[in-house]
């Protein structure tokens, strides 16, 4: 075994006869013996484990290296003899160290808890010296979770020893937390703005703790204070919401509108409706927003408005000026949003307008088969099917048979079509 053990990248096969050799032991409750396998099988291949993330394309080697850890942490809640739990605790400690050495990869995801729930005082002690000296080491994501290792092992970590400890080992997210505890909200301030600095996602994170400790006022004041000096969508979404919280709806109006003129969408229409209507000002702002909208040109959202609450007719005439300005703005995404839209238009004019329903399908029909493509002549297949039953629910069939003939004609030499539109009845 020892032989084995020495090889960096063993065998897959091998490593998992290992670990269930190991595993036997644990079933027959024989923890010393277990205990001094699990120390000896992880002396020999810790010192590798940079390889074995480098060499291990699918997981597997770390995995049973993990599983190698996990189950020293078991057998040592079990182990009462001094010299094999010392053994035991400063594998643990090399594993956890060797885990961060290669990214935090949770190779020892578990061994902060069970030296918590398991270690003795006397135990942890060594653990929180080995920390302390390996922290002073290193920077960074390793400087982090050491310090966080440290927190959690110290019982008695006055606030001012557990702030420091922060502030040392980079934890700004338990330094802001606890600052917000202790009522030292400007310090909490000054810290979440420091290290939030080109962090969107930690800054809207402190956000939401200031709120979550009762100090929405002074989140609200230092998302309003970024915002004059830099627009950012994120944090002006941020403010938006947490101001539709408080019921602010005038301030939240206002917001929402900024950000829907920057980037109109259908959602943010609806929000303002939303907002306006709260404020008893939507049926004048609406006409205002809908003209707005059509000075910028906006004609694929106008489609979407009008078909949301209803208005078809007024769709069709947006859709038939999306299609004026797509000779001139043509691209495979005003293409594609057009087809969809322009779906969702056909369908809901099938009762009122058959006609121009009937117009639609075959358009986006014809286009599909330009893409020259199996699949495309299946979909286009499938809405002439749509088009052929509103010829017949217009008693047109002569002028049906006519067009699908010429179709037929036009495209003879594309063999794949002819037979997707045969195999669709058509």
């Amino acid at each position: 075994m020892a032989n084995s053990l020495q090889r960096y990248k063993p065998e897959l096969s091998l490593m998992e006869t290992l670990i269930e050799e190991g595993r036997t032991l644990m079933e027959a409750r024989d923890y010393p013996r277990a205990a001094q396998y699990w120390v000896t099988l992880l002396q020999a291949w810790l010192p590798h484990a940079e390889q074995f993330e480098q060499n291990d394309e699918n997981g597997e080697t770390l995995g049973y290296l993990q599983e190698a850890v996990e189950a020293a942490g078991e057998v040592f809640s079990e182990v009462q003899n001094p010299s094999l739990r010392a053994e035991l605790v400063e594998v643990l400690w090399r594993a956890y160290v060797a885990d961060l050495e290669i990214g935090g990869l949770d190779l020892a995801y578990a061994v902060p808890e069970q030296i918590a729930a398991w270690a003795t005082p006397e135990e942890r002690a060594r653990v929180l010296e080995w920390a302390r000296a390996q922290m002073a080491r290193t920077q960074g994501f390793v400087r982090q979770e050491l310090g966080g290792l440290i927190l959690k092992l110290s019982d008695k970590m006055d606030n001012e020893g557990y702030l420091e400890l922060c502030r040392q080992s980079g934890r700004s997210e338990d330094l802001v937390k606890r600052l917000l505890e202790l009522g030292r909200v400007e310090e909490a301030r000054t810290e979440a703005e420091q290290a939030s600095l080109g962090k969107p996602g930690l800054r809207d994170h402190f956000l939401q703790q200031f709120v979550e400790h009762g100090f929405g006022s002074q989140a609200r004041a230092m998302a309003e204070g970024m915002l004059r000096t830099r627009k950012d969508r994120n944090l002006q979404r941020w403010l938006c919401d947490y101001l539709q919280q408080e019921g602010d709806w005038e301030e939240a109006l206002w917001l929402a509108e900024e950000m829907f003129w920057a980037s109109p969408t259908l959602k943010g229409y609806l929000e303002l409706a939303k907002l306006s209507g709260k404020l008893g000002r939507w049926s004048e702002r609406q006409p205002l927003v809908l003209k707005g909208l059509e000075e910028k040109g906006a004609w694929s959202l106008l489609v979407e408005i009008h078909l949301h609450e209803g208005r078809p007719e007024e769709a069709l005439l947006a859709y038939r000026k999306a299609g004026e300005t797509r000779s001139t703005f043509w691209s495979g995404w005003l293409r594609v949003g057009l087809d969809e839209l322009g779906l969702k238009l056909a369908q809901a004019l099938e009762d009122t307008q058959p006609q121009e329903a009937l117009s639609i399908y075959r358009q986006q029909a014809e286009r599909l088969i330009e893409y020259r493509s199996r699949d495309a002549y299946r979909e286009a297949s499938r809405l002439f099917k749509k088009v052929l039953a509103l010829y017949q629910k217009q008693g047109q069939k002569a002028e049906w048979l006519a067009y699908v003939s010429g179709l037929k004609q036009t495209h003879a030499r594309l063999r794949a079509l002819q037979e997707e539109l045969s195999r669709a009845g058509l």
